[in-house]
């Protein structure tokens, strides 16, 4: 009898304490999956819009860009960039190639030169911006980081 007592106190101790114990793995868990969903996105650029370092383009040429980007994270990461050429006056655009980018821990600032000017017979000539829409990968969802470029001319 003494012994079914003190198996029952102790059940009924280890059961609340248990409950209490999930109790609070729930809320930190909860806490942490919150906290990851709303912080930013480990990609930034810091110079956006970006200056275009020629004035001038040709059609079937790239347009030097200077970028400025930072990985927040300790360790390498990928990501897809789309990009289009919108023609400043009509806003027509022109959808460029993605790409995939492999981006070390820190900051970098270099000469990007992967927005090829299309040879489109039916592109007008005259002042352009590249748009890009850079999407990485966060714990819990997709994130999507806009950017956009100086002006500059095309010509043939």
């Amino acid at each position: 009898m003494i012994f079914a007592r003190v198996y029952t106190r102790l059940f009924v101790f280890a059961d609340r304490n248990s409950r209490a114990l999930w109790l609070c793995a729930a809320v930190a868990v909860s806490a942490w999956a919150v906290a990851t969903y709303n912080a930013e996105p480990w990609l930034s650029y810091k110079n956006v819009p970006f200056p275009a370092l020629s004035n001038i383009v040709r059609q079937g040429e790239p347009v030097p860009l200077r970028v400025i980007r930072c990985n927040a994270m300790d360790t390498p990461q990928i990501y897809t960039v789309a990009r289009t050429l919108e023609h400043v006056r009509s806003g027509r655009q022109f959808v460029l190639p993605d790409s995939i980018v492999k981006l070390e821990p820190g900051c970098t600032d270099e000469t990007s030169l992967v927005n090829v000017v299309p040879r489109d017979p039916s592109m007008p000539l005259g002042t352009y911006r590249v748009l890009g829409l850079s999407q990485i990968q966060s714990e819990f969802r997709i994130r999507f980081v806009g950017w956009s470029s100086e002006e500059f001319e095309v010509i043939p």
